[in-house]
């Protein structure tokens, strides 16, 4: 009985955070606002292997793979956070598949891209305790750890690769888990 209250308490925590952080920074209902709000809040609920953290006094890394509005969305959703939160998140843009900047990232924001680029930007980071987003369809079922896709009433839904995950020792907490609409475990 505890267990389903503190499941039922921390998925009111999340939708409720989620929906207070949109709501200070406007534009709920632009998707590409709503991207880069749920990209912020995944530090909070993603585990790291302690050499993909580096040292505390190391900024933390989301990088943005090509041209996305996402990118202009998170340049205000980081601000906010690390004002109201006193965090050290930085924001990148990448642009080529061979960028060392790459591999210096936390997070990895993928948008559509052409097959060829997709496939080179996981190469280059395979292994690494990357933890990598898209909004294409299926990108999960070819690589992507997390896929974020436009859900009903002006919300998204997202599915989960653990394969993926798995393999760059990144822990998805249960929080996440709970909430993807699809996990693919092999």
């Amino acid at each position: 009985m505890k267990t389903k209250i503190l499941i039922i308490l921390t998925i009111i925590f999340f939708i409720f955070s989620s929906h207070t952080l949109v709501n200070a920074l406007g534009d709920s209902e632009n998707p590409d606002n709503l991207k880069a709000v749920w990209i912020t809040r995944l530090v909070e609920f993603v585990e790291w292997p302690d050499e993909g953290i580096g040292k505390p006094s190391k900024p933390f890394i989301i990088g943005v793979f090509g041209e996305s509005p996402v990118y202009f969305h998170l340049v205000e959703n980081v601000e906010f956070y690390n004002n109201k939160n006193n965090k050290n998140i930085q924001l990148i843009r990448i642009t080529k598949t061979t960028s060392p900047e790459l591999k210096n990232c936390h997070i990895l924001f993928i948008s559509n891209c052409s097959k060829t680029q997709f496939n080179n930007i996981l190469d280059e980071i395979a292994g690494l305790p990357i933890l990598t987003i898209g909004d294409t369809p299926r990108y999960e079922e070819k690589g992507v750890m997390i896929n974020i896709f436009p859900a009903p009433r002006g919300t998204l839904g997202f599915n989960v690769n653990m394969v993926s995950a798995e393999k760059c020792r990144i822990q998805l907490t249960s929080k996440i888990l709970m909430r993807a609409k699809n996990i693919i475990k092999k």
